[in-house]
């Protein structure tokens, strides 16, 4: 078991929209399971100090839950006489940055057998300014109105896709959750669906831009987008 803080120069091809200091610092943790099974996680620390602590927290939890869960599975396999399966957890997160937040999005695989594992994001946006956590809502004077441009833009864009009509109206529907992966940058936000939201295991994860111009009406707080 190994719990390794580095400083790295990320080299990583990353969105266009994100911007990350060549001296970001880069934590990873690393442990072998029975049965051919791994944890493997890295993460960029940000600098703000409270969104760096959560981020300790976050991984914390996830290790603990990730192996209350085997040891769950491993006594109902064990019930029906089946043999352990090599589970994984692979964590990783990409800081993005505008001039009034720092976002944080993880991305968690976990396998715990079948054909594949489960794939979820998990996205925090902080004030650069104080570190304080901004709930997505925050960053709009008129949240309801952005949650419909959000529902009538993805939805337009990802039907223009070709993507199952049952799977898209539900996961783009205003006021049911769906919008809570949403990165800031310097045009507007960037929506990111799980996988199975709004398309197939097959598409991945599916994002959706939506400009500050289509935004306006929802009237965008200029603090979170200028310096």
């Amino acid at each position: 078991m190994k719990y390794v803080p580095l400083l790295l120069a990320l080299c990583l091809a990353l969105p266009c929209f994100s911007s990350v200091p060549a001296d970001a610092a880069v934590s990873t943790y690393s442990e072998k399971l029975p049965h051919d099974g791994s944890i493997e996680i890295s993460w960029e620390s940000t600098g703000l100090a409270p969104a760096d602590a959560q981020a300790e927290s976050f991984v914390k939890e996830a290790i603990a839950g990730f192996k209350e869960r085997i040891r769950e599975f491993d006594e109902e396999l064990a019930e029906d006489g089946l043999d352990p399966v090599p589970y994984a957890l692979s964590i990783e997160n990409a800081v993005f940055r505008t001039p009034g937040t720092v976002t944080v999005q993880w991305s968690v695989h976990e396998y715990l057998g079948g054909a594949h594992g489960s794939l979820g994001l998990r996205t925090r946006i902080y004030d650069a300014k104080t570190g304080e956590l901004v709930a997505p809502e925050a960053l709009f004077a008129l949240p309801d109105a952005a949650e419909e441009i959000f529902s009538s833009v993805s939805r337009r864009e990802l039907l223009a896709r070709g993507l199952p009509q049952d799977m898209v109206e539900p996961g783009t529907t205003a006021g049911e959750g769906n919008f809570l992966n949403l990165i800031p940058d310097a045009q507007g936000v960037m929506l990111c669906f799980d996988p199975y939201q709004v398309a197939p295991w097959s598409e991945g994860v599916v994002q959706v831009h939506v400009s500050l111009q289509e935004l306006a009406a929802a009237h965008p707080k200029e603090q979170f987008w200028k310096p």
